[in-house]
């Protein structure tokens, strides 16, 4: 009797071990450098805000102008934006936004045609403050907006959340568009995620930086995430679903990550 218990423990045991890694996955989050919650000063949130108030109300002027160029033009095709940043993989575990600094600049270094090298991940890692926890989304806007001469960046990088607006998968799908085909501003912003709401994570869940470097606009939307995940299963250019704060995509990944702490959940 005693040994039929033992046995029937040990299967239990090793049941259990060989399901922990999905448990543990399923109801954890792993940072690789993004941090939970970014306190700032309330000179540096009237900032933010009024920046953010200022470039929101820039893109949807902006946006409205190109759907009144589109109205009545009828295309069989879908249109596509997409612009060439280059995919960095981090090169610590903590260091996604460093990482996706580098993207985000390699597209100002491409089309500035500056012969400045772009900085290292080291460098800008020290540029945002990253720490063991990782990198906030304001300290990200800061150092990129270091390069504005150096790369010919048209417009500042302002760190903004959608969490709060009447129609937050709106706010940000118009953000993100205007960011991307605007030839006045033309960046590469870079997005906050909770991965488990992005498809191609299949429920993994991180919390991570991306840069966005393209949109396409017939239904379902799409944007071009560029991941600098040190695991070759995310990493990479990927076409993934918009989505919307209740739709898995990136807009939820977004929302759901802004909901969760205080720190700010995009670069653009």
């Amino acid at each position: 009797m005693y040994n039929r218990k033992l046995l029937i423990l040990l299967a239990g045991m090793m049941i259990l071990s060989s399901i922990w890694p999905a448990l543990a996955l399923a109801t954890s989050e792993i940072n690789t450098g993004a941090l939970l919650d970014a306190p700032s000063s309330p000179a540096e949130e009237l900032k933010w805000k009024q920046a953010t108030a200022e470039k929101d109300r820039l893109a949807r002027d902006a946006y409205k102008e190109f759907e009144k160029q589109r109205k009545g033009k009828v295309s069989a095709n879908a249109t596509t934006w997409l612009i060439n940043v280059t995919n960095y993989i981090q090169e610590k575990s903590n260091w996604c936004g460093p990482a996706c600094a580098r993207q985000t600049l390699s597209w100002h270094k491409l089309v500035s045609g500056s012969s400045t090298a772009l900085p290292s991940q080291s460098t800008l890692a020290s540029q945002i403050g990253t720490n063991s926890s990782g990198s906030s989304t304001a300290k990200i806007a800061d150092a990129l907006n270091l390069y504005k001469t150096t790369y010919s960046i048209p417009d500042y990088y302002i760190a903004s959340d959608i969490a709060g607006y009447s129609n937050p998968t709106e706010t940000f799908r118009i953000r993100i568009f205007t960011d991307i085909t605007s030839s006045t501003t033309n960046l590469a912003p870079i997005v906050l995620l909770a991965t488990q709401y992005l498809p191609r994570y299949n429920g993994a869940s991180y919390r991570h930086y991306n840069t966005i470097d393209g949109y396409y606009d017939r239904s379902p939307i799409k944007m071009n995430t560029v991941d600098p995940h040190y695991d070759s299963r995310y990493s990479g250019h990927h076409w993934d679903p918009m989505g919307s704060t209740t739709v898995n995509g990136v807009c939820r990944a977004v929302y759901k990550a802004d909901l969760a702490g205080t720190n700010k959940a995009m670069a653009w």
